[in-house]
């Protein structure tokens, strides 16, 4: 096809190439022998006639054969022998290099109609890349005639991008990394046709060696059709799932619909104590789902592995058992998916993990829980009746301190009314700080029930009961809309009032100023109240929360310190959560989540 374009007829006229007939290869060798016979015959008759002629009276056959001299009828001789072996060497070694040109035109012949007959493209390079020889396949392939190809460089001709487009780097291409004894493969690579278009190709290339020295190299690639991408992409994702399929550490087997397992992954065969092997043909429910955790044997139409393929459905079951070959059961989850084939179900494929470590863990967590909220009981009765029987002698001590006072003020000296003065604020502030502890542990025990709560009638709620410290302080309030959330109203007033009690009682001397807003995040509302206060040291911030901790910059001030730790109880039994951040000597901004109620939420 390729000669017929250049205008020849036939392979050898494009390697300029005429193989010799046999027949007339003898013939020449005959008639160089012949000639030189012819010639050794032609010397020795002149030299019979200038003998003749120098000897009158002798006939011509005598002058050339009969009355010539014995030595020079010798020399004759010799010279026409001569002659004759000069002509047969010379035959014989036009010969030999006859038969030589004559193979290697015959080689040359059969290369080309070899390389023209491929249905692969092949050519050659040299040591710089440029193209030595293409055979009419790898024309074709790429949209060049061969002539055109001939000398150019090679890749940046046809091999000068990646499939994406990206250049590609001479230095990192496989065709000039091969070795003479390591030919390089290469499956996933495209070159580049007349038109620009990528060809994917499959290619080889391997060097040319010639007496221990690189030539070149030889590429022969072929291309890809579209039934070969589509079959490598099918090996490529059966490569993947057998990957994933050993080295998944869930269970994974296949069952038919007669309910015999068809594969089952190395995991699950160690999980079930059998090896890969000896579980596919193997039926499912006898092997491994016959008795339920009771003991109670479990009836195979119940099986919720054999309604995936029967209901065509997708099963999730979080609690059910298996059994092991040895006769032990173990605790699973398991997925039963529907597996169809050109549109038909033809059995499920089931995803299961041993949930023996997560059954464990949970036992053990329902006991902690049991235990924690037995303990926390036991705690809010303690706190409770600590406190509640504690202020009765304390109310006691507090009010004969102060009739002491009332009654014997003029009959003490300074120091005796000093000291009941100390006695009376002591016991005061210890029955505050009884009465703080007793609304603590009532957080959680006696909160009220959540309902809607709108949170501006609770703010409007806990102003006034600081109404007070508001106009005694000059203290500006500003507050935002709010929203309606879900929560407990009396709890919701406690909460507030306590932030903005705080938000006035530690100021500096300038009017406290406190705004108050809220905005939706998700299900639930961000509540802001910020103040002009003095501040939280930075390492105290995590603290304040706790029981009875006081910010060191607070301490001269009135309270029990157990304020914000009734504020971050509340917000827990809310579901909640409560930060701060702070600058000192600017302020403070106090931070909660509430959720929010349905109604708004949708």
């Amino acid at each position: 096809m390729i000669c017929r374009r250049i205008g020849v007829t036939s392979a050898s006229h494009c390697l300029h190439l005429e193989i010799p007939d046999r027949e007339c290869n003898v013939k020449a060798e005959i008639r160089i022998f012949a000639y030189a016979v012819f010639l050794g015959l032609c010397i020795w008759v002149i030299d019979g006639l200038f003998f003749r002629r120098f000897m009158d009276g002798s006939s011509f056959i005598g002058a050339v054969l009969l009355e010539a001299p014995a030595h020079r009828i010798y020399l004759r001789g010799l010279v026409l022998l001569c002659l004759a072996v000069f002509g047969w060497v010379m035959a014989s070694v036009l010969s030999r290099q006859r038969r030589a040109e004559e193979q290697l035109r015959t080689v040359k012949n059969r290369l080309e109609l070899i390389l023209g007959s491929a249905h692969e493209g092949i050519f050659g390079l040299d040591l710089d890349g440029h193209f030595t020889f293409v055979n009419e396949a790898a024309a074709d392939i790429l949209g060049y005639e061969c002539r055109e190809m001939m000398g150019r460089d090679a890749h940046g001709l046809i091999h000068h991008s990646y499939p994406d487009g990206r250049p590609y780097p001479p230095e990192e291409c496989p065709i000039f990394a091969s070795e003479a004894d390591e030919p390089v493969r290469v499956t996933d690579e495209v070159m580049w046709d007349a038109d620009g278009e990528s060809i994917p190709v499959h290619y080889s290339a391997t060097r040319i060696i010639d007496k221990g020295e690189p030539r070149g190299t030889v590429v022969v690639f072929r291309r890809i059709d579209q039934d070969e991408l589509a079959k490598q992409e099918l090996q490529r994702l059966r490569r993947l799932s057998e990957l994933i399929l050993t080295w998944a550490g869930e269970g994974i087997f296949g069952v038919d619909t007669r309910g015999r397992i068809t594969f089952a992954n190395p995991a699950a065969a160690v999980m079930f104590g059998y090896e890969a092997e000896e579980l596919p043909g193997r039926e499912v429910h006898p092997l491994i789902q016959h008795t339920r955790a009771d003991g109670r044997p479990h009836p195979e139409d119940q099986s919720l592995i054999y309604a995936a393929f029967e209901d065509d459905d997708v099963y999730h079951v979080s609690d059910e058992i298996f059994w092991r070959s040895n006769g032990e059961s173990f605790p699973v989850e398991y997925t039963s998916t529907p597996l169809r084939e050109n549109g038909e179900v033809t059995g499920a494929v089931v995803v299961f993990r041993d949930i023996t470590e997560r059954k464990l863990a949970e036992k053990d967590l329902r006991e902690t829980m049991r235990e924690l909220a037995r303990s926390n009981r036991e705690l809010e009765q303690f706190a409770y009746i600590v406190s509640h029987d504690l202020q009765e002698p304390l109310r006691m001590v507090r009010s004969y301190v102060e009739l002491l006072q009332r009654r014997y003020t003029d009959q003490l000296d300074r120091d005796a009314e000093e000291f009941i003065e100390f006695a009376v604020d002591g016991a005061a502030r210890m029955q505050r700080m009884i009465e703080a502890l007793l609304s603590y542990s009532r957080v959680g025990s006696r909160g009220g029930e959540f309902g809607p709560v709108d949170l501006t009638d609770v703010v409007d709620e806990a102003l006034a009961n600081v109404h007070a410290a508001v106009e005694e302080s000059g203290a500006k309030i500003d507050v935002d809309a709010l929203p309606t959330v879900w929560a407990d109203r009396a709890q919701m007033v406690q909460l507030l009032q306590n932030l903005i009690g705080n938000a006035i009682k530690f100021r500096d001397d300038v009017p406290p100023r406190v705004e108050i807003t809220a905005r939706s995040r998700g299900g639930e509302a961000v509540v802001s109240v910020s103040d002009n206060g003095i501040g939280i040291p930075a390492e105290q911030r995590e603290n304040i929360f706790g029981i009875f901790h006081r910010n060191d910059t607070a301490q001269e001030r009135p309270g029990t310190g157990i304020g914000l730790a009734i504020c971050k109880k509340i917000v827990e039994r809310h579901n909640g959560s409560i930060w701060v951040e702070s600058e000192l000597g600017v302020g403070s901004v106090f931070y909660l989540t509430i959720p929010l109620c349905p109604a708004e939420t949708a």
